[in-house]
């Protein structure tokens, strides 16, 4: 960056952006669901499952939050970290989550929606359990690592049921 400046260092990051989208394009999956062309006025959704998908959706986001605020100060306070360890909470959270929300499509399209769900549920809770109960900074980490991997397709599949809800259009099931 010293040498070239930042306008050629933006440059070459968007140029290597636009790379891999030309790349990845070719593996999006195509829906085939029609899209509803009636304009209605606005209202509530009747199905009472679109509610509950929801506040799904609202607490893996909560899970989520509380990670990225908590993690490191929880290490740190708690457990008696340095700051630099701290960070890797939540960098290991993310990292994992990252990779999986890539891989999400394929474990989905595998196993199901719903097998996903639960099991990812699952995961997330424990752990969340294990980094709360967690005697050791290296312990409580990898714990938090395994909640992202939990945590990481669970949005993506209720915002999708969400969309996916009979009788009504993508966005009001959003």
């Amino acid at each position: 960056i010293q040498s070239y400046g930042h306008l050629a260092h933006a440059m070459v990051v968007t140029a290597l952006a636009f790379a891999v989208i030309a790349v990845a394009v070719r593996y999006l999956i195509e829906e085939d669901k029609a899209q509803v062309t009636n304009h209605h006025k606005f209202a509530l959704p009747g199905n009472p499952l679109v509610y509950l998908v929801g506040l799904m959706a609202l607490l893996t986001m909560i899970s989520e939050g509380a990670v990225l605020d908590w993690a490191a100060l929880y290490l740190q306070q708690e457990l008696g970290t340095d700051l630099a360890i701290a960070g890797l909470a939540y960098a290991a959270f993310s990292g994992v989550m990252a990779v999986m929300r890539f891989a999400g499509d394929g474990v989905r399209n595998r196993f199901g929606a719903v097998t996903t769900l639960r099991v990812s549920a699952l995961v997330a809770a424990a752990g969340m359990l294990v980094a709360g109960l967690a005697p050791s900074p290296w312990l409580a980490i990898s714990a938090f690592a395994f909640c992202g991997f939990g945590i990481a397709n669970m949005v993506p599949i209720l915002f999708s049921a969400g969309g996916n809800q009979e009788g009504m259009s993508s966005g009001t099931g959003m």
